[in-house]
């Protein structure tokens, strides 16, 4: 079970400096905000900082255990979901192997509620290495103990990523997964609890 594996831990990112930047620049902002309301499109670009037309930023809507809606996403970005269906839902980034454990992280993020980074990878063709990336999950409140959106940011490492191909879980670095209790916590002053799980073992 994931509650089982709460631990205190630095967080981690095999992404290089330039990337890792603008994931710190959008995890800064969201905890500028405290609690967002969510439903109000307006106040939450204005709140951020961020445009949600921004390319690596779009939305989750939650719809049931395991099944996340995408929201105001990139046109570029549609093409990582590798889904023709009228909506995008999160499941559609992953590979079937890395699906469960992606989605019952994205669910931890709604239900805690957590901040999660997914160090992940994305297969480039034979002879060419695979693509890095990270998926941030930030969740919005709405109300007390309630969060019906989160905010994502998938960031690359900047190489080309081919057209309808999915991500794995990164096999080289641990994911995060950062529990908050009650009110968003400052970073500058403490740290929540978080959770780390060891993908890396065979």
């Amino acid at each position: 079970m994931l509650k089982d594996l709460v631990t205190e831990t630095d967080e981690q990112t095999h992404l290089g400096p330039e990337a890792r930047f603008i994931l710190d620049e959008i995890e800064a902002n969201w905890r500028k905000t405290g609690s967002i309301r969510s439903g109000n499109e307006d106040q939450l670009n204005k709140a951020m900082g961020l445009s949600l037309s921004r390319n690596e930023v779009f939305l989750i809507q939650y719809r049931g255990p395991g099944d996340g809606e995408v929201l105001f996403a990139d046109k570029g970005l549609q093409e990582h979901f590798c889904s023709d269906a009228p909506k995008l839902m999160v499941a559609d980034l992953f590979e079937d192997q890395t699906r469960e454990t992606a989605l019952e992280l994205m669910d931890a993020s709604f239900a805690l509620p957590a901040i999660v980074n997914l160090p992940l990878t994305a297969q480039r063709g034979a002879f060419r290495k695979p693509l890095r990336a990270e998926l941030l999950l930030l969740p919005i409140f709405d109300g007390p103990n309630r969060t019906k959106f989160l905010i994502a940011a998938l960031v690359t490492d900047g190489r080309g990523m081919p057209s309808k191909s999915r991500f794995e879980l990164s096999k080289d670095v641990s994911f995060r997964c950062e529990a908050l209790q009650g009110a968003l916590p400052d970073r500058r002053t403490s740290k929540g609890p978080q959770l780390v799980v060891d993908n890396t073992a065979a």
